[in-house]
């Protein structure tokens, strides 16, 4: 278990397993904002101007450059039940067409981005469960440092390159092969 997630296990915290989670999401017993991580729901935050910004700025320029069989989805789940997580990232590149997706969400995706304001430590006690769905890299932007943490080289069920990049600094976004500095989109 991931240490943010261990600090809030034991503090009247319920777990339930995925097909307890969609049962309960259905009949609309849960609001609309919650995602769950490893077996505990979680409150999803507000969204700010800045991080709307950012996230409108990404998707233009991945869609531009995406690879025809590649979609990007933004705030959908993917569903993991490796690590009975359901994550919603603010994006994921996901290899097929939207209509592979018509009856269940994906369980992998070839990149997801998070974009951190408030949300840092949750972001990073999503790393366990995409690499448990097998995602080759993981993005977190923190906007407080305005620094980008990156997730890379999928080893089994751990990344083996952890790298922090700073605003200024050139970063090659995966599958298009075109870089940014991360200043461009803040």
């Amino acid at each position: 278990m991931n240490s943010f997630l261990e600090t809030i296990h034991g503090h009247n915290v319920y777990h339930f397993d995925l097909d307890t989670y969609h049962k309960l999401s259905l009949s609309g017993l849960l609001p609309g904002n919650i995602e769950i991580i490893e077996g505990i729901l979680i409150q999803k935050m507000t969204i700010s101007p800045l991080h709307a910004k950012v996230v409108n700025k990404l998707r233009k320029l991945i869609e531009r450059n995406l690879p025809e069989e590649y979609i990007l989805r933004q705030e959908s789940p993917l569903t993991i039940y490796e690590s009975q997580s359901e994550p919603e990232p603010d994006l994921a590149i996901v290899k097929g067409k939207d209509d592979d997706f018509t009856d269940s969400h994906p369980n992998t995706a070839h990149w997801v981005i998070e974009i951190s304001n408030t949300t840092l430590n949750m972001d990073r006690a999503k790393i366990k469960s995409y690499a448990n769905a097998q995602v080759s890299v993981y993005w977190i932007i923190d906007l407080v440092k305005q620094q980008l943490e990156l997730y890379d080289n999928l080893q089994g069920t751990e990344y083996m390159i952890k790298k922090i990049y700073s605003k200024d600094e050139k970063i090659t976004l995966p599958l298009i092969q075109k870089s940014i500095v991360l200043s461009e989109i803040l």
